[in-house]
C-alpha cells in the first residue's frame, strides 16, 4: 500500500508543477504566444502518446523498407 501511496503522491505533485509552470508562463507570455505553446503542447503530447503505443518503432521500420525497395527499383 506504501508504494500506490507515493505514485499517488509523485501524480499530484507533477499536476501541482505542471499548474504552477502554466500559471507562471501566463503571465510572462502574450496571449498569442500561450495560446501556441499551448497547440505545441498539445500535438507533442499526442505524438507521445503514439510513439507510446509503438507506432514510432513499426512506422521507421515500414520507412526502410520503403527506402530500400525504392533504391532497388531505381537500380533496375
Amino acid at each position: 500500500m506504501g508504494g500506490s501511496i507515493l505514485s499517488i503522491i509523485g501524480f499530484g505533485g507533477g499536476q501541482f508543477m505542471r499548474l504552477l509552470s502554466n500559471l507562471l508562463l501566463t503571465r510572462i507570455l502574450s496571449p498569442d504566444d500561450f495560446g501556441l505553446m499551448t497547440l505545441v503542447t498539445g500535438f507533442l503530447i499526442g505524438l507521445t502518446m503514439f510513439s507510446d503505443m509503438g507506432l514510432g518503432p513499426r512506422s521507421s521500420k515500414a520507412n526502410a523498407a520503403m527506402i530500400r525497395r525504392f533504391w532497388i527499383r531505381l537500380g533496375r
